[in-house]
């Protein structure tokens, strides 16, 4: 499974291909297919393996914690740090609590000139519910954001700088909202608690309370894309204290240097937004940056349950075993039937239970093998860990359609459905030697013989055929354990030089090559795990070339959906696509050929 879950693939273009040449296409700089795809390494259940925020130490001590994207503003995914990975602070289920690393945009926190300058009656927060909430997430996140309610059981201190300046914690009772100066000030949260205005004598902030202050650094934040610290928003507007009441626009915030502040007139700062996900809505969390789960600086993307999503056995079919390759007939419904890019098996050490309230663990995860479609046949083969009389009562295997995206995007998933184990079907019985020659001692075992390998059965006898022995192996008429590739009534297996029948991604020569969960190679154009490649008569990928008028990418994926052809006018041939894009002052690879092209864009051997 890591073969194919883990590939990465790094191509240097060669120096013809410019970037000017194929805008979106192509570029010059070396191109890396990162290890995204989701397998039970870098995916867990709910939240369960993400780590909740590192209490600071020193008010120069930078926030750290884990960061996951979910939804996306002018197009980018948006950063949320996690403040608490199982929070009931704002809703009474377990939610994931995320505070946007950044402040996404700017605004006034109230236009109005009158006295309700509070969170209730706030522009902003009419805002934040509104159009951002509808722009920035889809139909099923925003379905996933919790209702947050209360004040999250903040208290001020007495005599405190919060309780001066802004009298009582805030309330809310909105899906996006932005933090209270008691959340800030919140360790469990990662932030450090001193406000950064230092207390005057007395149970009062006497004097100005801009003198004296600290830098504290992990409450700043800057503009999002930007390097250089902001003044953002929080939502617990000023008290009476601030003498200024009736003015619009003030507020409590957070200052360049991460001190707390009210707001002066009319100003427009920072937003960064802060919500809960229902946990009860969260399948899986994936790493998409390399670290370890558990770890502050890990970046994780998730996977939702869509409603909309369903998976079932197919009726009137069974789920059969040969061997260890196990073979499930499934059926893909649903009014969002026809977003599913994938179906997927999942193994667990326990039930599976939702927002994983059991702390069952994934023991495989990877999508099924075969060709993908609503109404199909996947196979996967049962780890050698797992002894298929065992499932169902020390493990538990569930299938599940999926709709996986981009690479810091959300995915979305049908609930996984419990399937039982399969009926057996024979196991292949190897041809036997015509003229069997039992060798005493050598009673199922392997044996080299003259630098050969062969295997003997129970019996005692040479196997000849297919032959599992753990894994798949090949052997001769004669019982020679055969390798590399290996044409089998049509189709081609690879075997590797330990004779093993290799599945999933395998790169030879430089080639990358795609064989099924049966050992068989495939050609075509395939989709794994949502991604569409195509693969040449001979099994290799193509990579930084055309074929069929569509452009692949150095890791070999298809992005660019524009096709292009031959044309042909008075002055010659040339290749265009369906965007207006031409290939000119250059050598491009197309159906297997190379063409020159000249600075006009016409084929110099056609």
């Amino acid at each position: 499974m890591n073969s194919k879950c883990q590939k990465i693939l790094a191509a240097s273009l060669a120096a013809f291909m410019s970037i000017s040449f194929i805008p979106k296409i192509a570029g010059t700089e070396d191109v890396l297919l990162a290890a995204v795809e989701k397998n039970q390494d870098n995916t867990c259940l709910g939240t369960s393996d993400i780590a909740n925020p590192v209490k600071p130490k020193r008010e120069s001590s930078v926030w750290s914690g884990s960061i996951v994207y979910f939804g996306k503003y002018e197009g980018d995914p948006i950063r949320f740090r996690v403040l608490q990975k199982d929070s009931t602070v704002y809703t009474d289920n377990k939610a994931l609590f995320l505070d946007s690393e950044a402040a996404l945009f700017k605004d006034c926190f109230y236009f109005g000139r009158d006295d309700k300058n509070t969170w209730e009656d706030s522009d902003i927060r009419e805002k934040l519910n509104d159009s951002f909430l509808s722009e920035s997430f889809t139909e099923l996140e925003q379905n996933a954001v919790a209702t947050s309610t209360g004040n999250g059981n903040i208290t001020y201190a007495p005599g405190s700088y919060e309780e001066y300046e802004y009298g009582s914690p805030v309330s809310i009772d909105d899906k996006v909202f932005l933090l209270d100066a008691g959340d800030i000030t919140n360790e469990s949260f990662g932030y450090y608690s001193h406000p950064g205005n230092v207390l005057m004598e007395g149970t009062e902030w006497k004097g100005n309370p801009h003198k004296g202050t600290r830098d504290i650094a992990n409450h700043m934040k800057t503009m999002v894309n930007s390097e250089k610290s902001c003044w953002w928003w929080l939502r617990t507007a000023m008290g009476t204290n601030s003498g200024n009441w009736n003015y619009y626009s003030w507020g409590g915030m957070v200052d360049g240097c991460g001190d707390l502040h009210y707001n002066l007139v009319g100003n427009s700062i920072g937003i960064a937004p802060a919500l809960n996900i229902d946990q009860s809505l969260i399948l899986f969390s994936t790493i998409v940056n390399n670290r370890q789960f558990g770890k502050a600086g890990t970046e994780y993307k998730l996977t939702l349950n869509d409603s909309n999503l369903k998976i079932a056995v197919r009726d009137g079919k069974k789920i059969t075993a040969d061997g260890t390759k196990i073979s499930v007939p499934y059926a893909i419904e649903g009014t969002n039937a026809g977003t599913a890019t994938c179906a997927s098996v999942l193994i667990l050490d326990k039930e599976f239970k939702t927002g994983n309230s059991n702390d069952a663990n994934i023991l495989y995860y990877d999508g099924l093998g075969g060709s993908f479609g609503k109404n199909s046949t996947g196979t996967f083969t049962l780890p050698a860990t797992l002894n298929i009389s065992d499932w169902g009562s020390k493990y538990f295997v569930y299938i599940l359609a999926e709709d996986i995206n981009g690479e810091k995007e959300t995915d979305y998933a049908s609930v996984p459905v419990k399937i039982g184990a399969p009926a057996s079907k024979t196991t292949p019985t190897p041809t036997k030697n015509p003229t069997p020659t039992p060798a005493a001692g050598k009673k199922s075992t392997w044996s080299q013989e003259s630098g050969k390998w062969y295997y003997y059965d129970k019996n005692g006898s040479k196997v000849t055929g297919w032959y599992q022995v753990g894994s798949w192996y090949l052997f001769d008429k004669n019982g020679v354990m055969l390798t590399g590739w290996q044409q089998i009534s049509g189709e081609w297996y690879y075997l590797g030089n330990d004779g093993a029948m290799r599945t999933g991604w395998v790169q030879l020569n430089g080639l990358w090559y795609y064989l099924d969960a049966s050992g068989a190679m495939k050609t075509g154009w395939l989709k794994i795990r949502g991604v569409w490649y195509f693969f040449k008569s001979d099994g290799s990928m193509a990579a930084n070339e055309f074929c069929g008028g569509y452009w692949l990418n150095a890791n070999g994926s298809w992005t660019y959906e524009a096709k292009a052809r031959w044309y042909k006018n008075t002055s010659g041939w040339y290749y265009q696509d369906t965007a207006g894009w031409y290939a000119k002052n250059g050598t491009y690879k197309i159906d297997g050929k190379n063409y020159n092209f000249g600075k006009t864009g016409y084929c110099l051997n056609p």
